[in-house]
């Protein structure tokens, strides 16, 4: 059988964590949500949301499977009578459910939330941060244990540190090592690769030359100038 939560989740598709459903009428249900809005190069946006959904028969079938599966243990709180379809029998079910929803705080749980994204990367992942791409250095200690937590990054001669983890975004680099290298072009500078991936890429909307971006992937980065550190939420 679906769950309720699964089945909420493919009526409302940006829904990535349900914090409350509560009883409007004897048919719908105000649904409560963490929408994660996702974009191109961008990290995600976390944000609480709500919609109104008729969950009639979803919050029965929910309550029935909580029953059965209750069944047998010594300290259950349903009983028969708890499936009953008269009105103030549906009441009392809605209010379990609302109960035990009013324990959880939105935005309690959107920071949450935003704390599990922030701590999801690792040194060394290559990210998108600030319209640059780079990777990350340097994992600072929590001032507190529900604080976002903050990375350096490094992007071309730059170095940003104290960077919120909410900020990044985990860049996909595409293993290119199966693709022989080209000796002719191997031969050329990495200024001058870049120069020609990137006038490629620019032609072709966004797709270079995987020759190039090939032997690229093995060349150090080229140093235009001294090291700068930039300061972040310090």
């Amino acid at each position: 059988m679906e769950s309720l939560h699964e089945y909420i989740k493919t009526q409302i598709s940006d829904c990535y964590k349900i914090v409350s459903i509560k009883n409007i009428d004897s048919i719908n249900y105000r649904v409560e949500y963490i929408d994660i809005g996702r974009y191109r190069y961008q990290p995600p946006q976390f944000t609480v949301r709500s919609q109104n959904l008729n969950l009639r028969v979803q919050i029965r079938d929910s309550k029935i499977e909580e029953l059965l599966n209750s069944i047998g243990e010594e300290n259950s709180d349903f009983d028969v009578e708890d499936i009953i379809y008269s009105e103030e029998e549906r009441e009392k079910l809605h209010q379990l459910r609302n109960n035990a929803a009013k324990t959880s705080d939105a935005w309690t749980i959107l920071r949450k939330v935003r704390k599990e994204y922030s701590e999801s990367f690792q040194l060394g992942d290559n990210i998108h941060y600030n319209g640059g791409v780079g990777f990350i250095t340097f994992k600072h200690a929590d001032k507190d244990e529900n604080d976002i937590t903050r990375w350096s990054v490094k992007i071309g001669d730059t170095e940003f540190r104290y960077v919120n983890g909410t900020q990044l975004l985990k860049r996909k680099v595409k293993d290119l090592s199966h693709i022989e290298i080209d000796p002719e072009l191997n031969k050329l500078s990495t200024e001058k690769l870049l120069k020609i991936y990137k006038r490629r890429r620019d032609k072709n909307q966004g797709v270079g030359n995987v020759k190039i971006k090939r032997i690229l992937q093995e060349r150090e980065h080229i140093q235009k100038g001294p090291n700068k550190i930039v300061i972040k939420n310090s």
